[in-house]
């Protein structure tokens, strides 16, 4: 399964990515960090994640 983890660079994100990667595909997301970068309060940023 693909998971789009959201503040995957935070003390639970990162613990909780680390857990569910064994088994599943994480996509992590965050505002700055190594993930992806994502800033949900405009539409630009959250659409740039799943382009059509």
């Amino acid at each position: 399964m693909r998971i789009l983890m959201i503040g995957a660079t935070g003390l639970l994100g990162t613990e909780t990515a680390g857990l569910l990667s064994h088994d599943h595909e994480v996509i992590g997301a965050s505002r700055k960090g190594p993930a992806l970068t994502v800033d949900f309060s405009g539409r630009e940023s959250s659409a740039a994640l799943n382009p059509q």
